[in-house]
This record gives C-alpha cells, structure tokens and sequence, in this order.
C-alpha cells in the first residue's frame, strides 16, 4: 500500500508539473521520499501545482511511525529567476546599466571561477566587483606584469652599470692629452718656477668615481683648454713626500687636512706672490663628501676669484645652489673679504653666531667702500663635525630658510665677501657682506 501511494503521488507531481509553464530555469532538483529526485518547478504557478501534489499526496500515504527513519518530502517554493535577468546583490543600478547585464560564465575566466567555487563567494558581489574595474584581457595583464619587471630589472641594470664605470663618453680625442706629473715635488717647482696654480688630483684604484672624474670631466675640451694654464699632477692616495729628510704621507700634510685623506683634487695658489695665501691650499674638494666629479663642480672651482680656501669654498657654495643666487656673481671686494673673515673668527672664538657690533662696522665698512652704499650682512653657522665643504653648503642651506637672509643672499650686488671659520667647538660660521649696486650682468 506503501509503495502504490508513493507511485500514485509521484504521478500527480508529474503531471502537474507538465501542466504548469516553467518561467524559470530548471537547474535544481528537489529531493522527494524515498530518495527519488524530480526536477523542481520555477514559476509561481507550478509551484503551487507542486505544493498541492504534495499534499494529496501526503493525505493517501499512511502515518510515520515514530521509531522508523523516514525521509521527509523537500520542496522549494521561491521561484529561481532567470540568470540572464539576475539582480546583482547590493549593487547600484546606476553603476550597472541594463546593457551590461551579460551571462556571467562570458565575463568570467576559468582562473576566477574555481576561486569562487573554492572560496564560496557570493555570485552576484563578483559580478559587481568584476564590472566596476577596467577589463583587461588576462593575456594582457600578464604582459604588462612582465613588462613593468623588464623596466624596473633595465633600470637597476644601468644604475649599476653607470656605477661601475661603463657608458662612460669617450674622451675627446682631437684635444692634446694634458701633461701630468708624477711627483709632487717636480710638479710644485715647476708651478712655482712658471708662477701658475697647481692641479693635484688624488686618485683611487678602480674607483668609479675617479674613473668618471677622469675619463668625462678631465676628458671635456673646454676643461682642457683650462688646465692647459695650470701644472697639473696624478697621485695615488700613499703618495709621499720629504719632510726634513723624513718620508711622509702627503694627504697627512697639514696642508691637505681639508680632503679629509680620501680622493678628489686640490689647487695650490703659486700665482698671487703678495697674497698671504701664496703657497697654500685655496681649494680642497674630496669625492665622497658632494658630486665634485661633474664638469660643472669643476669649471667652478676654476673660474673662482682669488682668495683663500675658506673664503672660495664659501663661493663656490653659493654659485652652485640650485636657485644659483646673484650675491656671488659681483666683484670680490677685499675690504668686504677681510671684513668677512674678521667677523667669522670672532664669531668663531666667542662661539655664538650673531651681528656683534653691527653698529660701528656698518659705518667703517661704508666709508671704506667706494660708491660708500649701504652694507648689508647675512650670517649663518654649521652643523657640528662637518668638514669645510659640508659646512659651506650647510650654511647657505640655512640662509634659504629664512627669507630676510635670502633676500639679501639673492639680490644682485655689486661687491660681496664671503668667508667662514671654525671654533673650538666644532661648528663653522659663516659671514656674507654686501655693499653697492649691481652694474654687471651675472654670467
């Protein structure tokens, strides 16, 4: 009786299910008793056709019994909309027009899918997700993927390769090749003998940026042309010389202490014989401290005024600030040198920056002064433990930062000095003194 009620209400489903339109897709299955499945209706109307099956079916079967294991009847009522017409899940339909509204398996790839199927996520947020983003062909992205590493892996290449010294310009070969000493001895009495500054430069084995210095800078025609005027001399770093019959190491010179016993070039003044700083170093540039290397650090240096080394380093800060400020462009006074390196070595031994006794040197300076313009005067003090080229752009570093100072230190000026000391205490101060009107245009 069991089983002929079971056949007959299995019929009625059937039948009524044939009857009914499907409005949706027939995808799902429902689980009937007996664990036979049959395909669940969609619409509405063939829902409810299914429910009263089931119910007359249920009137003609007989009661459970409560110690048997029987499996109820599972049907869903809710119609399964079309997927073609699916309303996408908290998604805004201002963002997804109706034309969009595409088969989702003809927007999605295979990769994505068994993401989905494996995470469980929802369709419909996927969907939305996928449609708010640019498409981009798979293929594609991957090139762009492989082609973002080719430029990254091509630039570290030429950063390490520039670095080593490769793609280096040849050196210009219709220029006649400079005469360099090997001994600073021979190449100091000759600078003397001739009365022209001497060019030394410290170099280090396989050293890029002395491979550079060498091979680009010093291979430029116009920087040939230049030190074609000077004695020019090629050392090691262990160079040595004779002091009082006694062997020693040239960078150990006091004289040197300013390239701090690394690499670069120094210039000694052999030309001026009435200046006090005759014989001495008036400009000391180590590599390691700045990019000093460069064609433009070196034809600087050149074209600086006479002067000692502290007050051209001062200079040579100033003309090379990226804003290249016009207070350095003038004429090189000495009244206003001297008056600069006297204040920066008071500063210097009371070890406090400041405008001390402005007052009385305002006027001394102005009546000292040809055109007798007012003097204007802009200071400045460095980090601690800095070496002087280190200090010099520190100090005009700071000058930029206030723009009273800068205003001063930009202007166009027709005299200026400038010269920077050291204390005691490790700290450089510097002094900046302007007088007159511009009447050159700056180079």
């Amino acid at each position: 009786t069991q089983t002929n009620n079971q056949n007959r209400g299995s019929t009625a489903v059937k039948a009524l299910i044939a009857e009914a339109p499907l409005g949706g897709s027939t995808d799902r299955v429902a689980t009937f008793g007996f664990g036979r499945r049959e395909q669940m209706p969609d619409s509405p109307k063939a829902a409810e056709a299914a429910a009263v099956a089931s119910a007359a079916e249920g009137a003609n079967e007989p009661k459970a019994d409560p110690g048997q294991n029987n499996q109820s009847v599972c049907i869903v009522q809710r119609p399964i909309a079309r997927r073609r017409n699916a309303v996408r899940i908290n998604a805004p339909r201002r963002l997804v027009p109706d034309f969009e509204r595409v088969p989702i398996v003809e927007k999605r790839s295979a990769r994505a899918y068994r993401a989905f199927c494996r995470n469980q996520r929802d369709l419909e947020t996927y969907r939305f997700r996928k449609d708010c983003r640019k498409e981009v062909p798979r293929m594609t992205r991957r090139g762009l993927r492989w082609a973002s590493r080719l430029t990254v892996a091509i630039a570290m290449f030429s950063v390490s390769a520039v670095a080593h010294g490769a793609f280096v310009m040849p050196p210009d070969e219709s220029a006649a090749p400079l005469p360099w000493h090997t001994d600073y001895a021979d190449a100091y009495a000759a600078a003397k003998a001739q009365g022209k500054m001497l060019f030394a430069f410290f170099y280090k084995e396989n050293d890029p940026t002395c491979w550079r210095f060498e091979s680009r800078t010093l291979a430029d025609a116009e920087i040939m042309r230049r030190l074609e005027q000077l004695i020019v001399v090629r050392l090691p770093l262990d160079a040595e010389i004779r002091v009082d019959g006694k062997p020693m190491r040239l960078l150990d010179h006091p004289a040197f202490q300013d390239m701090d016993r690394h690499e670069g070039f120094a210039l000694i003044d052999l030309m001026h014989q009435s200046a006090p700083y005759y014989g001495h170093v008036v400009s000391a540039f180590p590599f390691p401290s700045g990019k000093f290397h460069t064609k433009r650090a070196l034809k600087t240096v050149l074209d600086l005024p006479p002067g000692t080394i502290t007050q051209r380093t001062m200079i040579y800060a100033v003309r090379t600030h990226p804003e290249r400020p016009a207070s350095a462009w003038g004429e090189f006074h000495p009244v206003l040198a001297e008056e600069a390196a006297q204040h920066s070595r008071h500063q210097a031994q009371i070890q406090l920056q400041g405008h001390h006794n402005w007052e009385t040197r305002f006027h001394r300076i102005n009546s000292r002064m040809p055109d007798g313009g007012p003097a204007v005067e802009v200071v400045a003090e460095s980090w601690p433990g800095e070496n002087l080229v280190e200090a010099c752009v520190d100090c005009v570093n700071s000058w930029r930062q206030s723009p009273g100072h800068w205003g001063a230190v930009r202007a166009r000026h027709r005299f200026f000095g400038y010269d920077i000391k050291r204390g005691g205490n490790g700290i450089w101060y510097a002094t900046g003194i302007f007088s007159g009107q511009w009447r050159a245009m700056r180079p």
